[in-house]
């Protein structure tokens, strides 16, 4: 079993940042917002905390096609729309998720744990 991590000042900001951001922001984005705070702040160490947050479950990790990662606070169950013009990411929560995981266990030789849907298109700024 792993040690609990010691508690840090600079992981809580980070995780703090995550959750009160009204956008799935990317490592750069915190670095920005948490560097108000605490100045001396490295990039290396928020991608670490980043990883270890979510390696703890505490936040979740968006990999947009493109490989860029994006950082969500919300860990509840739920799916994402993309849109493919401006990048914003929305929270979307589906009454889907049983009948997904039903459909899912018809698969033959394969054993899910988890899955992740991500619906892309356009938000209602850049539709019109």
């Amino acid at each position: 079993m792993t040690p609990p991590k010691r508690y840090s000042r600079q992981r809580e900001k980070i995780l703090e940042a995550v959750r009160t951001a009204t956008v799935h922001p990317t490592a750069e984005m915190v670095y920005e917002t948490v560097r108000e705070e605490i100045p001396n702040l490295s990039l290396g160490t928020v991608y670490r905390n980043l990883n270890l947050l979510t390696e703890e479950g505490k936040i979740s990790e968006v990999v947009l096609e493109d490989n860029i990662k994006r950082y969500d606070g919300n860990t509840d169950d739920h799916y994402h729309c993309i849109c493919e013009s401006c990048g914003r990411i929305f929270d979307v929560s589906l009454d889907a998720e049983p009948l997904v995981n039903e459909l899912a266990e018809q698969i033959r030789d394969f054993t899910i744990d988890s899955h992740k849907i991500e619906f892309y298109g356009h938000c209602e700024n850049c539709s019109e």
